[in-house]
This record gives C-alpha cells, sequence and structure tokens, in this order.
C-alpha cells in the first residue's frame, strides 16, 4: 500500500474551540460509518436512516427528515449524544478528501473556527 501525500495547507495555524450551544454542526447529516452501526442499532436503532449516495451508507436521522440532527437538544442546543456521537461528528469541522493526495480543510461557518 503506497503512502498517501498530506495537505494540511488550508488548516494550518487554525485553531478550533467548540462554543457550547452553538449546534451548527448538528445541521449537517452525519454518516454512520460501519464500525459504529453496532451502537446504533442496539442503542438508537429508531435514529439512523439510508444515506444519500450509492452503496449502503446510513446516516442519523434529522428532525422531521430536514431540519437539524435529532440528537440535538432543543432547549440547549448541546448534543444528546455527545460522548457516543459518530466519528464524523467528532471531526466537525474538518473534512478529509481522498484523492492521489489526502486533503484536510474545514468549514469556515464554523463559529470555533
Amino acid at each position: 500500500m503506497g503512502q498517501y501525500e498530506v495537505d494540511y495547507s488550508e488548516v494550518t495555524g487554525k485553531r478550533m474551540e467548540c462554543l457550547d450551544g452553538c449546534g451548527l454542526c448538528c445541521l449537517c447529516q452525519p454518516e454512520v460509518l460501519p464500525e459504529e452501526r453496532a451502537f446504533f442499532r442496539e442503542n438508537h436503532r429508531d435514529s439512523m436512516v439510508a444515506g444519500r449516495g450509492p452503496g449502503q451508507q446510513l446516516a442519523l436521522a434529522l428532525k422531521k427528515g430536514r431540519g437539524s440532527c435529532v440528537f440535538l437538544s432543543d432547549g440547549t442546543r448541546r448534543c444528546g449524544i455527545y460522548a457516543n456521537r459518530p466519528t464524523y461528528c467528532r471531526q466537525y469541522p474538518y473534512h478529509l478528501y481522498v484523492g492521489e493526495r489526502v486533503r484536510v480543510e474545514a468549514n469556515l461557518s464554523c463559529r470555533g473556527l
């Protein structure tokens, strides 16, 4: 297996601090990775839906199918499963793009970036 070159140029020098009660990241529909599915099937079966895209992707449901993540509390704007949130949520606002090289980008709409 070959080595990938990783391009950090877009995130170099940027810091991120999660702002209490923000919830902006919860407007994205996070994919549930294959290794995370058993936890969600056992503990939150009704929270998973078929993902948008090819293959057998699963994602967390959105409120009313189009709002925020079902785990975002309306009152406190906090994640109800923060300790067990999916990898996608843990990586936000950073995104990895894999091609001939790996590129790390940041979602600049994140208020804590």
